[in-house]
């Protein structure tokens, strides 16, 4: 539901579903962005996806980490109610204000 809604009611060129996730190393997988595990308080590396591949966000360049920390992340449960709209309406709003004061 939420990938036809998204589809049919934005302009969106394309959009892609990235699921981040942390891994530690002595627990493995943690579902999210977790900078640390939380069993053990370790460290994590958390992942997700840059020019179509998955790679540690950190060893990502400066420029794709402030992207990273731009994008918009929706739970399916609430984004076909009010989330989904209030999150792209905030957004937008950011984006209009960058605009303006370039």
């Amino acid at each position: 539901r939420l990938i036809k809604k998204i589809a049919y009611n934005t302009r969106l060129p394309y959009f892609s579903i990235t699921p981040t996730f942390s891994i530690c190393k002595k627990h493995g997988y943690i579902r999210g962005e977790k900078f640390k595990c939380p069993t053990c308080g370790a460290d994590t590396e958390v992942y997700s996806r840059i020019v179509g591949y998955y790679r540690p966000i950190q060893n990502w360049n400066l420029g794709k980490v402030e992207e990273f920390k731009d994008r918009l992340e929706f739970a399916e449960a609430k984004t076909m109610k009010h989330e989904f709209k209030t999150k792209i309406e905030a957004s937008l709003e950011q984006e209009q204000k960058i605009l303006v004061e370039t």
